[in-house]
Parts: structure tokens; sequence; C-alpha cells
């Protein structure tokens, strides 16, 4: 009998979550001397997408217990919490560039840095909890599915 695996669509993650969530890791990758408060991002961005690849690839031998796991998935709402992870991504990575329009692909400029490290922190916090609070609900369920 083969396995059954959870897709990111069967629980509800949309395509443009997950597009969302790239976007915006490679956007943070792509910034040269970023303020750490933007780096720090990067990596919550990298738990949450190497915890839905490794919720994709978890293998469930037993038909009715894989159909239970996505139940609780849904139910947990785990499918709309990546969505509106991957919108808030989306939404940050465009204004990350305009707030670094004025910077190169090798260095970020000084004004800029100013900008983003002063005049956007409170955004890039509520982004930064957004992101990290979809971070430990995607964990939990992964956890929780895989026990």
């Amino acid at each position: 009998m083969d396995p059954f695996s959870i897709a990111a669509g069967a629980i509800g993650v949309s395509g443009a979550a997950l597009s969302g969530i790239s976007c915006l890791r490679q956007t943070l990758t792509d910034l040269k001397n970023a303020p750490h408060e933007v780096k720090d991002i990067k990596s919550s961005l990298k738990v949450t997408q190497d915890t839905l690849a490794s919720l994709e690839s978890l293998k469930i031998s037993d038909n009715t217990l894989s159909i239970q796991i996505n139940a609780n998935l849904k139910q947990a709402a785990i499918g709309e919490t990546v969505n509106k992870c991957g919108e808030a991504c989306g939404q940050f990575a465009k204004d990350l560039l305009k707030w670094t329009a004025h910077s190169s692909d090798s260095q970020m400029s000084a004004r800029d840095r100013f900008s983003v490290g002063v005049w956007h922190r409170a955004k890039i916090e509520r982004y930064k909890t957004q992101i990290q609070s979809c971070q430990s609900s995607v964990v939990f369920a992964t956890t929780s599915a895989q026990m």
C-alpha cells in the first residue's frame, strides 16, 4: 500500500501564499547590508518553508489517519494562517522595494538603511510578528501531525 502525504492545497494553502513567502525570502537574501531586524525575518521564513516542506513530505501509511490529520489541519486553519502570511510577505516585499529604491544590488544605501531601520521600524515589527506567528502555527501543526 502506498503511503499518503499531506498536500498544501489539500489543507487550503494557496500557491500564491507559498510564492509570496518565497519571494520575500529571496528579496531579503538579495538585500545587502540591511538592518538586522529585516534579516531576522529571513530565518523565520526559512523555518516556515522548511516546516511546510516537512509537512508535505510526511508519509502516513494509514488512510484513515491521513484523512483525520488533514481534517485537523483544516480545522486548525493552518491553510488560512499560511495564506495570510503569504499576503503579508507579498506586501512586505513590495514595501521593501519602495523603501530601498536608492540602493543597488550590491549595497544598501545609507538613506535606505535609515528609512528601513528608523522610519519603517514599526511596520517591520508588525510584519515580523505576523511571520513569526505563522511560523509558530505551522511548526505546531507539523509537530502535532507527526506524533
